[in-house]
C-alpha cells in the first residue's frame, strides 16, 4: 500500500475536490490538508494538464458556485446578530462593553465579497459591464489643432491634423 499523498491523477478524487468547493467555502489549500488528499501542487499540475480538460472545467464551475455561497453567506452574516465583548485597554483603566459585534461581521462581509469578486468577476466584481455584453467599446482620442482646440475623433475616424 502506498504511504504519503497521491500524486496519479484520480477522477474520484478530483471529483471529491469539486464537490467541496462548490458546497463550501474551503479553499483549496485547507481541503488538500485533509487525509487522503493530494498536495496543492499536485492538484494544480491536474488542472494545467490537458488530458484532464474536464477536471478544469468541473474545477471552474466549483468555484463559480463557491462564490454564490459566499454570497449568501454574506447576507446571513449582516442579519444575524452577534453578541460579544469588547474589551478597550485605556489610560483610565479597561472598558468593557457588550453587544452587536458590528466590526467583526463587516469584516467577514468584506473578506466575503473580495472572494467573490475573484472567484466570479463578471458576477461580483467591481466593475461590472452592464451596457455592452462584453463587447469592445470605441475609444475616442483628443486631439489637438494647430490653433489648440481639442477635437473628439474615434479610431475610426482619419486624423484632420494630419
Amino acid at each position: 500500500m502506498p504511504i504519503g499523498r497521491p500524486s496519479k491523477y484520480s477522477q474520484t478524487i478530483a471529483d471529491k475536490i469539486c464537490e467541496q468547493i462548490s458546497t463550501t467555502c474551503k479553499g483549496l489549500v485547507t481541503i488538500c490538508k485533509s487525509k487522503g488528499m493530494p498536495s496543492t501542487v499536485t492538484v494544480y499540475a491536474w488542472l494545467n494538464d490537458p488530458e484532464h480538460n474536464d477536471f478544469l472545467n468541473n474545477y471552474r464551475r466549483a468555484r463559480e458556485t463557491q462564490a454564490d455561497i459566499l454570497a449568501d453567506e454574506i447576507i446571513t452574516i449582516a442579519d444575524t446578530c452577534r453578541i460579544g465583548k469588547k474589551i478597550i485597554n485605556k489610560p483610565t483603566g479597561i472598558e468593557t462593553t457588550e453587544g452587536d459585534m458590528v466590526e467583526r461581521s463587516r469584516l467577514m462581509i468584506d473578506a466575503r465579497k473580495w472572494k467573490a469578486s475573484k472567484l466570479a468577476p463578471k458576477k461580483y466584481g467591481d466593475k461590472l459591464d452592464v451596457t455592452t455584453n462584453g463587447a469592445s467599446i470605441a475609444t475616442i482620442h483628443m486631439i489637438h489643432t494647430p490653433s489648440g482646440i481639442p477635437l473628439a475623433n474615434s479610431e475610426s475616424d482619419v486624423d484632420i491634423t494630419k
